[in-house]
């Protein structure tokens, strides 16, 4: 079912496809696919709409190029097509109604990689239950920080080399809250509801200490966000 949706998602002809499956079992494959790298997700109106990220295809070629010789020999998927005749130029739309109104919340900073990776980390651990957790930049590094993830699988469990990537602002979801890190003029600039600054010095390079004390303060701030969302 993956690769079928893979298909439609990288098909060039810009035909539109409604899965035509529960929602909760659209919803599961295509988060995996999501969480992966390799569909970019965005929203119109009461439907999700999905494509191929043009950063997978860059990142990953040979497994791209796998991936595109086994799409072509899976047969024509046929799906609802007259219920998605109204929707054009959309790779693939989930056939469903949007339920989860949890609000989406971007950490964003320029590189990516070091605090809005530990804020979208521990966003997902204490605070998913309330709100949805990302995290992105405009000038991407080619990594996650080291001794943030060594430090995050060490205090937390959490391997975000293994969950998590470096992305550019345009491959999350819109956000409704946008909170920077303190990256003062260089921040990105999303449009949002709601836009927090919380002004956190960049620890790369300072020692183990000084890591912690900033994952301590994200920590603190992540509780208080949810908090906030929550009686909101």
């Amino acid at each position: 079912m993956r690769l079928i949706i893979i298909g439609a998602a990288a098909g060039t002809s810009a035909i539109e496809v409604c899965l035509n499956m529960t929602q909760s079992n659209a919803s599961r494959h295509l988060t995996i696919l999501k969480n992966c790298g390799i569909l970019i997700g965005y929203k119109k109106a009461q439907w999700a709409y999905y494509r191929i990220s043009d950063s997978f295809k860059e990142e990953h070629k040979s497994l791209w190029e796998y991936l595109q010789h086994r799409i072509v020999a899976l047969p024509t998927y046929q799906a609802d097509y007259e219920q998605c005749e109204k929707y054009k130029n959309i790779d693939v739309c989930a056939n469903s109604k949007i339920t989860n109104n949890k609000p989406k919340v971007a950490f964003v900073c320029v590189h990516n990689s070091c605090r809005s990776q530990i804020a979208e980390a521990l966003g997902k651990k204490l605070a998913g239950d309330v709100f949805e957790s990302y995290s992105a930049g405009t000038e991407l590094k080619n990594h996650i920080n080291p001794d943030a993830v060594r430090l995050m699988k060490k205090i937390y469990g959490i391997d975000m080399e293994a969950s998590q990537r470096n992305k550019l602002i345009e491959e999350i979801p819109s956000p409704d809250v946008v909170i920077t890190m303190g990256c003062n003029v260089n921040c990105p600039v999303l449009p949002c509801k709601l836009k927090k600054d919380w002004g956190l010095e960049d620890p790369s390079g300072k020692s183990d200490e000084e890591f912690e004390k900033t994952i301590q303060i994200i920590e603190s701030k992540i509780i208080d966000l949810k908090n906030r969302l929550r009686d909101n």
